[in-house]
């Protein structure tokens, strides 16, 4: 089978990694690809992450209706190209060069996304109209899970070649936890809660912040980690400095693998996710874990017993939360359940039973 992946999003976030994680993943089990990207705010960022996995350098192209353009790519040498689009749903701004550059070609379509699809209102009646019936100009629609299966149902009736498939994970190896803290700064003794996420509203970092301070009284020697960037970056620092908590702003941070293992706590408290890469590498090391109860987390982590919920409604619940799974003790029988559930060779192999009903074989 002869694939094109075609990345279309920003080229330094959680779609880009998921997209070069395919690629590395399907090329390690014997189905090569060729990597394409159009990674319109940072390009480099995509070039680098591909080049550390292990990959070619991908080709990248200043807009979409290029990729056979420039003759870098023939088309006739492909079978099938699979996009992974950095949105919720493409719009037909999105969708028109895509089938531009495909010709004919079959396409297979990715789509995770930070929005609930019933928050898109913005666009004309043809922007509306291209969402609703997106689904009918793919052979195939993959997004993470079955809660976003479901999203997709409720939006439009053009949903029935709509499939959930995970993402490829990258799963970590501990990290003594005392070697972990030393390279953080982090005393022995602390109790560490960490957020690693970006620092947008949808994400809840402020509620993260504010939880912090509700449980320091009941925990002294607690910290906050904050690791990841975004819009709320100042808001957040403004508030932690006024009111001298012991949260410390790491910014973007590539060695998470030490990151987690240096925490006791993992919490996750965004209003929405499509499948949060984050949570399940944090709980598949073992983490204790307090995650929003949204329905995609339901779904995929609903029979633990490390994970403690938290409704959205009051930061004391998530204070309390917090503190409580300080003192539990790291889950390893749900780290296998979820290593086997979300396996690369799982994930591998289910992509490529699609690939091979999307060409007749």
């Amino acid at each position: 089978m002869r694939l094109l992946l075609f990345f279309w999003g920003s080229g330094e976030g959680g779609d880009a990694s998921a997209t070069i994680e395919l690629a590395r993943s399907l090329a390690e089990n014997g189905q090569p690809s060729t990597l394409a990207a159009y990674a319109f705010s940072n390009p480099e960022a995509f070039k680098q992450k591909a080049l550390g996995a292990g990959l070619e350098e991908p080709i990248l192209v200043q807009d979409p209706g290029e990729v056979f353009g420039l003759g870098r790519l023939q088309r006739g040498a492909f079978d099938l190209i699979h996009v992974h689009h950095g949105t919720p749903v493409p719009k037909r701004t999105d969708i028109v060069p895509l089938r531009k550059t495909a010709g004919g070609l079959p396409m297979v379509l990715t789509v995770h996304g930070p929005t609930p699809l019933s928050e898109i209102t913005y666009g004309g009646w043809k922007s509306r109209l291209s969402r609703m019936i997106s689904a009918r100009w793919f052979r195939a629609v993959i997004v993470p899970s079955q809660a976003k299966v479901a999203e997709w149902r409720r939006m439009t009736p053009f949903s029935g070649n709509v499939v959930a498939i995970p993402n490829v994970v990258r799963f970590f190896k501990e990290i003594p936890r005392r070697e972990a803290r030393a390279d953080f700064q982090i005393p022995a003794d602390a109790k560490v809660a960490l957020y690693c996420s970006r620092l947008d509203q949808e994400k809840q970092p402020m509620a993260f912040v504010r939880a912090i301070e509700l449980a320091v009284p009941a925990c002294p020697n607690l910290v906050g980690l904050m690791a990841g960037s975004g819009q709320m970056v100042n808001e957040c620092a403004k508030y932690i400095s006024a009111k001298g908590l012991p949260v410390r702003l790491l910014g973007y941070v590539t060695d998470v693998e030490r990151l987690y293992s240096a925490a006791n706590v993992f919490v996750q408290c965004s209003t929405y996710e499509s499948f949060g890469i984050t949570l399940l590498q944090a709980a598949a090391l073992g983490l204790p874990c307090v995650a929003s109860e949204i329905p995609v987390f339901r779904e995929m982590y609903r029979e633990l017993d490390s994970f403690a919920w938290w409704d959205l409604k009051c930061e004391q619940g998530l204070a309390e939360a917090i503190t409580a799974q300080l003192e539990r003790e790291p889950d390893t029988s749900g780290q296998m359940v979820l290593k086997d559930r979300y396996s690369e060779s799982a994930v591998v192999q289910a992509h490529l039973a699609l690939y091979r009903k999307v060409l007749g074989r």
